[in-house]
């Protein structure tokens, strides 16, 4: 599996001296059942035995190991609008 990190996602990290992310999912409750979201967490997870460890640009990544990643490729970004910053992820399907 391969991690891809933007230039201006790792300006940012840099920036905040974040070191570690966390690829995990989040159940969310909707009216039609509870789909798993993939998400991104600042840090590494509190347990580690169910993650993969990768490693790209100076920055560690844990992604969970039930996260479907189709093409075995994961790309993250950074999403700013106004004060406003979001970690984007691609190549990631919803559990």
């Amino acid at each position: 599996m391969k991690i891809e990190i933007s230039d201006k996602l790792y300006q940012y990290l840099k920036t905040e001296d974040i070191k570690a992310l966390t690829l995990d999912f989040e159940q969310t409750k909707t009216c039609c059942g509870q789909p798993d979201l993939p998400t991104v967490k600042k840090g590494q997870p509190p347990y580690l035995e169910n993650y993969i460890r990768l490693e790209t640009r100076d920055v560690v990544v844990y992604v969970n190991q039930s996260l479907k990643v189709p093409e075995k490729q994961i790309r993250l970004d950074l999403y700013a609008f106004l004060f406003a910053k979001e970690i984007t992820i691609e190549g990631v399907q919803k559990c």
